[in-house]
């Protein structure tokens, strides 16, 4: 039984269809997608259908991401500053795919998209394996994590992989490759700036990743 974590999707449905191929979850595996299924990339629309239609048949944990944190924030208080961060960090990409112009009034993703992020959780362990979006606060215990902190703290985390004992698979701040210090792997490998989309099976040390700039496709 294999437990599978996927990075930053934004909207590339094309290279998540193919990468879900690759990998081939049985009916055993689970698929911890890290987050920011949305904004930026083509189709955030299809992506968020796609994992929903996955999530009925399969064991696949969605984590919330700082993107689904700033459209789920807009569709809270429907202020205008929630509205200007989240389209500062390409919501508009995802009103877009749904068929609105960002600055129609009426703009909304459908209830059942809605419902799907407000049920994400914001981390997920499995095994000794932790799955988050951004990482964690150093000296901090899971369950007393900010929030914040698990959607967006970058360097206080990464670079400091001696604060871990556990292994923890996160996403979030991209890389030209998989990065891995010490227990800490970042698997956003920038599928929407012409990268890689990467899953990575953290009991195998398995690496399957698609969508590289000459289009290729390559595991190792």
């Amino acid at each position: 039984m294999a437990v599978w974590a996927i990075g930053d999707v934004h909207g590339c449905r094309e290279l998540l269809e193919g990468l879900w191929e690759e990998i081939s979850p049985g009916p055993g595996d689970t698929v911890v997608l890290l987050g920011d299924l949305i904004d930026r990339g083509p189709d955030p629309a299809g992506v968020l259908w796609f994992v929903r239609e996955r999530a009925r048949t399969g064991r696949v944990v969605a984590l919330r991401g700082n993107h689904e944190d700033l459209c789920l924030r807009w569709h809270r208080a429907r202020s205008e500053a929630d509205r200007g961060l989240w389209m500062a960090n390409a919501g508009y990409t995802t009103l877009e795919s749904y068929g609105f112009a960002p600055g129609d009034p009426a703009a909304e993703l459908p209830a059942e998209d809605l419902a799907f992020l407000q049920a994400m959780p914001l981390w997920h362990r499995e095994e000794g394996v932790v799955f988050v979006h951004a990482g964690l606060r150093p000296g901090v215990p899971l369950e007393e994590q900010d929030p914040e902190d698990l959607l967006w703290i970058r360097d206080e985390f990464y670079r400091h992989p001696e604060a871990f004992r556990e292994r923890i698979v996160f996403g979030h701040t991209p890389f030209r490759r998989v990065l891995r210090n010490g227990p800490l792997v970042g698997i956003d490998t920038g599928a929407v700036y012409g990268g890689c989309l990467t899953a990575y099976e953290p009991f195998e040390e398995r690496v399957v990743q698609v969508g590289a700039e000459d289009g290729g496709r390559f595991a190792w």
